[in-house]
């Protein structure tokens, strides 16, 4: 059964009082504070920096004396405790570190939370700060999400914990934890102290990817999980999944075809690369038979499938086919259809499908009995 841990001399748990832990354990933790103070101690200085030069700028900026003096009295107050704000947030750190593996809870307004009422009136402006918080910790979470999450599993490790982030000691949550330990106590309206927190996110949050990284660096030298590694599918576009993929079959038919013809867009991958990864095909609308009857690729097949029934002896008997009609009786016809085009109805001009009727209806009438005579 582990031992309580030692608290502080705020109530919060430390790595020195830590005894319990095992030593391979307590060494991990000890690295892991190593690298947070040193990364945090920077940054928080240049937020808390921001935030005095920000409250200075207001006061100046004023458009009324009242608020002028508003401005600069969050500003004598801030001075007073800016020497408190950064020991407070890595003393937080060190306590959420030091609770894990039976310790006590690692902010003090978790360890307020159990004795809370379960149902409670919510002031405006705590609610206010709580959503800020929130807002920080889950754009912190969204900039370094990959690397977080590697994070979570390396610690759940050394915390014989699962991976949750919610939970995470380092995590973008419990550092928006320690960010309003840092801040409690200090007399700071709502705006002011809303204006801090934003501070906190530009500087101290706002590259906390590079601080996972340097942490999962470290646990890979440490021989914590040193193979682990988790790879994203990056999802696909509109445009790819509203586009039918093409099958495998399909795919290997394409890559085996001629040089000599063009393959199409969809085909454009290797045989082996496209049976493994179907590619996406541009959906275009179905051809109505007079579109295809026009395309050159529709007459030379029918030329080539023509050809071959001939070469087979499987074309119809003489007496079966259609008489074909004369060389001149075309021309004539051809002739007698143009000069009778400007006088069409509406004065249109001859499309496809109507110059296909026009010259059928007109090699029917020339033939015996009604028969339709054929093209030669």
């Amino acid at each position: 059964m582990n031992a309580p841990a030692k608290s502080g001399a705020r109530g919060a748990p430390t790595l020195a009082g830590r005894g319990d832990l095992p030593p391979r354990v307590r060494t991990l933790c000890e690295g892991l504070l190593r690298i947070s103070r040193d990364w945090f101690s920077p940054v928080v200085e240049q937020a808390l920096a921001d935030v005095e030069a920000t409250l200075f700028r207001q006061a100046e900026r004023a458009g009324s004396s009242a608020d002028q003096q508003r401005h600069f009295e969050a500003l004598r107050v801030f001075k007073e405790s800016r020497a408190l704000i950064a020991p407070r947030f890595l003393r937080s750190v060190e306590a959420g570190i030091a609770s894990i593996r039976g310790g006590s809870p690692q902010h003090p307004s978790q360890a307020a939370a159990t004795t809370r009422a379960p149902l409670e009136l919510v002031d405006s402006a705590s609610l206010e700060e709580d959503l800020a918080l929130r807002e920080v910790s889950a754009r912190a979470e969204m900039r370094a999400s990959q690397a977080l999450h590697v994070f979570a599993y390396r610690f759940a490790v050394i915390a014989a914990t699962p991976p949750e982030h919610e939970s995470l000691p380092l995590g973008p949550t419990a550092l928006a934890g320690a960010l309003s330990d840092a801040f409690r106590g200090i007399d700071l309206d709502i705006e002011h102290r809303v204006l801090a927190y934003r501070a906190f996110d530009r500087f101290a949050f706002g590259d906390l990817a590079r601080f996972y990284e340097s942490i999962n660096q470290w646990l890979r030298q440490e021989r914590v999980l040193p193979n682990f590694h988790l790879t994203y599918r990056a999802p696909a576009t509109g445009a790819a999944r509203m586009s039918e993929p093409t099958s495998a079959p399909a795919a290997k038919e394409a890559a085996q075809e001629p040089a000599t013809q063009p393959a199409p867009a969809g085909h454009a991958a290797s045989g082996a690369n496209s049976a493994a990864t179907p590619a996406p095909m541009r959906a275009t609308p179905a051809p109505s038979s007079a579109n295809v009857a026009e395309t050159p690729q529709f007459s030379t097949l029918r030329n080539l499938l023509a050809a071959r029934r001939r070469a087979d002896g499987e074309d119809a008997p003489a007496a079966a086919r259609a008489p074909a009609i004369a060389r001149d009786d075309l021309q004539h016809l051809l002739a007698t259809m143009q000069r009778a085009e400007p006088a069409s109805a509406a004065g249109k001009r001859y499309d496809s499908q109507r110059f296909h009727t026009t010259l059928a209806v007109k090699l029917r009438r020339a033939g015996d009995k009604g028969s339709a005579l054929a093209l030669g």
